[in-house]
């Protein structure tokens, strides 16, 4: 159920796909994922936004993914297909952090006279400060976060003539926004994007507000946060947390797990119920699809179609049990514990 065909195929051609699904549960991505993922780009990473990918910049970020998405693409009569391939890069970063690492690789803490203290709070006074978070109003640009200007954008990104896609930043339209060179500015009520020229370097800078502007943030569709139960080291639980914080729209979602072999799920143990608020008759699985593991060959899947009812959370909890392992079959450093995808 999680996992749909995207783009043309055919009847005969569906019937003979399968889906192939894995996950390494602990392997953080570095420059040896960034590397073959750059070489697959036309100009690598020396033109457009892939000049900004510098591995001693992506890999500092709090947070980082990349991914990428292959599709065929056919016309109307599915003779002529082609693959679309998609690459994605996400990263979530410190803007204070990132700009504070220049001065000393060493974080020190700021002067008392440098912190924005809420001033709303009781206990607020002379010698008591919550700091406030000004990343959303601190002043940053392109090259101070990545160390580098956008490069021009690549030549073979032209395609039948048509110039490469534009280069957009989702703010508020409040927000003064300055930007180098020439650039075509295109702007809507909450993105404003600009057209990469050959030969020049794109520079966008993001200078202080006075007063500051609070960006919009939409509301997510869910929550969820998942937790380990139980001690000890042959039996356990695990519950996970669904919180919908909509006031009016009930949400359907997709449960997955895909488990390790060595821990085995009960799924007469599997309950889902709602917390806080409404009737507790409300069905919330409405499906249930169960693969059991296969020692040493596969692990468990587990999927379950729920409905997460309006400004409720539901409760989500399975027992498993861990099965006995060859000693060969520990890692070099098992008394951490073992990595759960």
């Amino acid at each position: 159920m999680s996992f749909q065909p995207s783009g043309h195929h055919s009847n005969e051609t569906l019937s003979r796909l399968h889906l192939l699904h894995g996950n390494l549960p602990r392997e953080p991505v570095c420059t040896e994922n960034l590397t073959p993922f750059l070489k697959l780009l036309p100009c690598k990473g020396k033109a457009g936004i892939s000049s900004l990918l510098d591995g001693h910049k992506l890999f500092d970020a709090s947070f980082q993914s990349m991914s990428i998405d292959v599709r065929p693409i056919c016309d109307a009569d599915g003779k002529d297909c082609q693959i679309q391939m998609s690459q994605t890069v996400d990263m979530v970063v410190d803007i204070e952090r990132t700009l504070r690492r220049k001065d000393s690789p060493v974080p020190k803490p700021q002067d008392a006279g440098q912190l924005t203290c809420d001033s709303s709070k009781d206990y607020a006074s002379h010698d008591v400060c919550l700091p406030l978070d000004g990343s959303s109003n601190a002043q940053w640009s392109l090259s101070s976060l990545f160390g580098r200007p956008i490069h021009g954008y690549c030549p073979l990104a032209v395609h039948d003539g048509v110039e490469p896609a534009h280069v957009c930043i989702q703010t508020s339209k409040d927000r003064q926004i300055s930007f180098s060179g020439s650039q075509e500015q295109v702007v809507s009520d909450e993105e404003r994007c600009y057209i990469l020229q050959a030969g020049n370097d794109f520079d966008l800078s993001l200078p202080n507000q006075e007063p500051p502007v609070s960006p919009s943030r939409a509301e997510p569709l869910l929550y969820a946060e998942r937790s380990f139960t139980g001690h000890g080291q042959e039996r356990g639980g695990v519950q996970a947390i669904l919180q919908n914080p909509s006031t009016s729209q009930s949400v359907e979602i997709i449960y997955l797990e895909s488990l390790p072999w060595f821990m085995k799920p009960y799924l007469h143990t599997f309950n889902a119920k709602r917390v806080g608020g409404g009737s507790d008759d409300e069905k919330i699985i409405q499906e249930v699809y169960y693969r059991p593991a296969l020692d040493r060959k596969r692990g468990t899947q587990l999927e379950a179609r729920m409905i997460v009812p309006s400004n409720s959370s539901v409760l989500v909890t399975y027992d498993f049990e861990k099965a006995i392992l060859r000693y060969t079959e520990y890692p070099p450093d098992a008394n951490r514990g073992f990595d759960v995808a």
